[in-house]
């Protein structure tokens, strides 16, 4: 029973043979511990020898933590499966105490090819002090009347003109800048802001990183406002952490459209060689 295994899990005071052969025991209990398995099964599932379950299983019945008894056809005397039984109260009272081992916050993992995610940042619990999280939906203030008015009247007309058609890029969210705030920091900022809208993590580092990359943008010609719409793409993919690779894989069918995120061509194109010179100097390109 899994309540049987999570009991195995919380004990202290055993040994990993003796865990491991409880753990394969109580994959097959019921509500009172018994448990009829083979000696070889129950081996397979604890990944030890036959022998080496046998050891453990002396071990635990001198512990009084499992007993065992063979068990014979009544026709032909022929062994079947053995039965054991757990020491359910014995195991219920080696519990450990509750141990707190610190805070479990994690970046993202993925199993996507691409650089990983933040490889030399500061621990978890200094990184996210520099990002805060946004308000919970709770802050929010209920819609009134005079907010129906504002937005078009009651029917939603309003709100409907407003509405981007399915499958457009929306444009970023209008943000004041810092003063003195360089250019290239701004749409660094932009783009951490973004991935936190959505729940992913970004590490002061790869921040840094990324405003490299738009300093290089920016004096190949690239527009400001360009690159922030191309970091609202980019946000929208945890893996996407290269605004020149972004920006270098663009699609010249759509260059005279202008849509963010399918990457035209323009004042950029050719930055594999120039640009990358210049970042393999502090981003790690």
């Amino acid at each position: 029973m899994i309540q049987h295994m999570s009991m195995v899990f919380k004990a202290g005071g055993l040994s990993v043979g003796e865990g491991a052969f409880l753990m394969a025991c109580a994959n097959h209990t019921d509500d009172k511990g018994y448990v009829i398995a083979h000696m070889q099964q129950i081996a397979d599932e604890a990944h030890m020898s036959l022998r080496s379950a046998r050891d453990q299983r002396r071990r635990l019945e001198e512990r009084q933590l499992v007993k065992a008894a063979p068990r014979y056809s009544p026709k032909n005397k022929a062994q079947l499966a053995n039965i054991f039984r757990i020491n359910l109260d014995l195991l219920k009272s080696m519990e450990r105490k509750r141990t707190d081992y610190g805070p479990t916050l994690v970046e993202e993992l993925t199993f996507e090819e691409g650089p990983e995610e933040n490889p030399s940042s500061d621990p978890p619990a200094k990184s996210a002090a520099l990002l805060p999280p946004s308000p919970p939906p709770s802050s929010l203030s209920p819609v009134t009347a005079d907010a129906d008015d504002a937005c078009g009247g009651p029917s939603g007309e309003g709100e409907r003109e407003a509405a981007a058609p399915e499958g457009a890029v929306p444009e970023p969210r209008t943000e004041q800048p810092t003063a003195g705030e360089r250019p290239a920091d701004r749409v660094a900022r932009r783009w951490a802001a973004e991935r936190r809208a959505r729940g992913v993590f970004t590490s002061p580092d790869r921040v840094t990183a990324l405003a490299k990359e738009a300093d290089v943008l920016l004096t190949k010609g690239q527009p400001v406002e360009r690159l922030e719409r191309e970091v609202s793409v980019m946000a929208e993919h945890p893996t996407w952490v290269s605004l020149v690779r972004h920006m270098e894989s663009v699609r010249p069918a759509t260059a005279a459209a202008g849509v963010p995120g399918t990457r035209p061509r323009g004042p950029g194109e050719g930055l594999s060689a120039a640009a990358r010179a210049i970042l393999a100097q502090g981003s790690g390109l």
